[in-house]
């Protein structure tokens, strides 16, 4: 049978013609989901790419109940992944708009170097944390500030804000600021600073020489958002109060080797769906989002792992299983013990 030869499907489905699939269609069908779901090709665009690629004369329509189908079959490995992200010692999270419909959603994405979970919901509270997570998620999340991570159904966890987005709004701080004003928020940025400098020395350092770096960082810190401080800026007096909020989660990466003072993992993670949201208009409802979610979070982790995405794909289909397991080099929940000063 010729790479043109429709994927067995009746109605709107892939070509709607025939009963046996063949080897170009079933490819076809995974490297149309990759493009979608993972690098965030509008259904028209992956349409056009593999009727050239294979001569494959599928509509959106089809492409789009292929997908739903590849996503059944796929239910079991997501479930599997979010079993192992529960239990990564270190969890980047982030958000994003996006659309279900006419009505507001957001996209999740929970991420870690070996494992990506992805989650569409119709809310941007901590309660998505903790359906993904779990409630008694034992790793370290690393996210931004943004008011739902910080829930009081999440006050024990261990916590990293981002220090990428502290420098940023300190920079723009700067930016309209003179005078004595000026000076908080140079001396804020030049303490973050030199705590990312620590970090990239640690593995030069004898522990003795760290720890005291580390302690004399820590001293600084506190005694320029200490609350008796007077600011008479308001915007500066603000941000102490923002820092001593967060304080125990700000200089946590420099006691735990694997935690990334950053979320800069989970923003690259979303920014297919950024595009995505921009050019495809996300999903018309709720079974499209279930579907992009399982899709992508199977196929970045495929690609996290090196596994060959297509052959990965290819073999679901076939066999309707995994093929393989993507979770088994999912790393245990225990990590370093965090020094009591990044405790206070």
């Amino acid at each position: 049978m010729s790479q043109a030869s429709s994927f067995a499907a009746s109605g709107t489905g892939l070509a709607g013609h025939g009963s046996r699939r063949c080897a170009g269609g079933t490819t076809g069908e995974g490297l149309g989901g990759d493009l979608k779901h993972r690098l965030g090709v509008s259904y028209g665009k992956v349409s056009e790419v593999l009727n050239d690629t294979f001569g494959l004369q599928v509509s959106r329509s089809g492409w789009c109940q292929a997908d739903q189908k590849l996503a059944r079959t796929a239910q079991p490995v997501y479930a599997e992944l979010v079993e192992a992200i529960r239990q990564c010692s270190v969890v980047n999270a982030d958000e994003t708009g996006w659309r279900i419909g006419t009505l507001a959603a957001w996209l999740w994405v929970f991420t870690h170097q070996e494992v990506t979970v992805y989650a569409i919901r119709d809310n941007r509270s901590s309660e998505v944390v903790i359906d993904i997570l779990g409630e008694e998620f034992q790793g370290i999340l690393t996210t931004d500030c943004y008011l739902a991570y910080d829930d009081r159904k999440l006050k024990e966890w261990l916590k990293q804000k981002c220090v990428g987005h502290l420098l940023k709004d300190l920079k723009e701080m700067k930016e309209r600021r003179s005078g004595r004003a000026l000076h908080f928020a140079r001396q804020v940025t030049i303490v973050l600073q030199e705590a990312l400098a620590l970090k990239a020395e640690k593995t030069r350092l004898d522990p003795f020489t760290f720890y005291q770096r580390t302690q004399a960082l820590e001293s600084r810190l506190d005694i320029l958002i200490a609350p008796h401080r007077r600011l008479s800026d308001r915007d500066n007096a603000r941000f102490a109060k923002r820092l001593r909020k967060h304080r125990p989660h700000l200089l946590r990466f420099l006691y735990v080797d694997e935690l990334e003072a950053t979320n800069n993992l989970a923003e690259r993670m979303l920014r297919p769906a950024v595009i995505t949201r921009k050019t495809n208009g996300c999903n018309r409802n709720r079974s499209g989002a279930l579907t992009h979610a399982i899709l992508a979070s199977v196929l970045v982790t495929c690609r996290q792992h090196a596994i060959p995405i297509l052959d990965y794909l290819v073999q679901l289909q076939q066999f309707g299983a995994a093929p393989s397991s993507l979770v088994s080099a999912a790393p245990s929940p225990a990590h370093q013990p965090i020094s009591s000063i990044s405790e206070r």
